[in-house]
C-alpha cells in the first residue's frame, strides 16, 4: 500500500513539474490592449513618426473607442488637431473617414480656402463656423471645423494667396458642399472665403441652412 501511496505522489509530482515547465516556457499573457501614445505634445497638421507614439499597455476599460493599436497604421497619419503627451491615438484624431464619426449621414469633409488665414489660429477642430462670401457677405455654408492649421509664414495677409498659407478642412451638409463650390466658379476662388466663428448662443441659421450639429472628436 505505501509502494502505490509512494506511485501515486511521483507522479503527482512529476506532473506539477512539468505544468511549471510549460508554464514558464510559454509567454506571459498580458491583461490589456496596447495602444499607441503621444511621446511629446503634437501639433495640429504634423505627421506622425516613428519616435512621435510609443506603445503602451492599458486596463480594456480604459481604451477609447476607435484606437489605433496597429503602429503600420498610424506611421505618416496627419493629426487633424493637436495631441498631449500621454494622449492616445484614435481615428479620429488623423486625417481620413474617421474624421466624420458621430456625424450625420449626409455630412462632407471640404476643403475651404480662406482669405484672412490669420482666423486659422482661433479655430480648434468642433468648432461651428459661418463660410461667407468675400465682398457680398452672403453666407455661403455652415460647418463645423475639422482641421484647422495656421499658416507657417508670418507675411500672410488679408487677400493674400491661400494657397500654402495654412488650411481649413470642414465638415458641412451636402447643401453647403455644392453651394461652396458653385461660390468659387469654374476656375476656383482665389480669395477665399470670410470666415466667422459663432459663439455657443448664436441663433440658428435661416432657412436655407441648417444648423450644423457638433460633431464628436474624441
Amino acid at each position: 500500500m505505501r509502494a502505490r501511496v509512494r506511485q501515486v505522489i511521483a507522479a503527482i509530482l512529476v506532473g506539477v513539474a512539468g505544468w511549471v515547465a510549460v508554464s514558464a516556457a510559454r509567454p506571459a499573457q498580458e491583461d490589456g490592449i496596447r495602444v499607441l501614445v503621444a511621446t511629446r505634445d503634437l501639433p495640429a497638421g504634423g505627421r506622425l513618426d516613428p519616435g512621435d507614439l510609443r506603445e503602451q499597455l492599458l486596463p480594456t476599460d480604459l481604451v477609447p473607442d476607435r484606437a489605433i493599436t496597429d503602429t503600420a497604421r498610424a506611421a505618416g497619419a496627419v493629426l487633424a488637431g493637436p495631441m498631449a503627451v500621454g494622449e492616445v491615438l484614435t481615428s479620429t484624431r488623423v486625417l481620413g473617414p474617421g474624421l466624420l464619426v458621430g456625424a450625420p449621414s449626409d455630412t462632407l469633409a471640404v476643403a475651404v480656402p480662406v482669405s484672412d488665414p490669420a482666423i486659422l489660429g482661433s479655430l480648434h477642430p468642433g468648432d461651428q463656423v459661418r463660410i461667407l462670401a468675400l465682398g457680398t457677405g452672403a453666407v455661403v455654408a455652415a460647418g463645423t471645423v475639422l482641421v484647422a492649421q495656421p499658416p507657417s509664414s508670418e507675411a500672410v495677409g488679408f487677400g493674400a494667396d491661400p494657397g500654402g498659407a495654412g488650411r481649413l478642412l470642414a465638415a458641412v451638409d451636402e447643401a453647403g458642399a455644392a453651394a461652396l463650390a458653385a461660390a468659387g466658379g469654374p476656375s476656383g476662388v482665389s480669395v477665399g472665403f470670410v470666415i466667422a466663428l459663432l459663439g455657443p448662443d448664436t441663433r440658428a441659421l435661416g432657412p436655407s441652412l441648417k444648423s450644423p450639429k457638433p460633431l464628436s472628436n474624441g
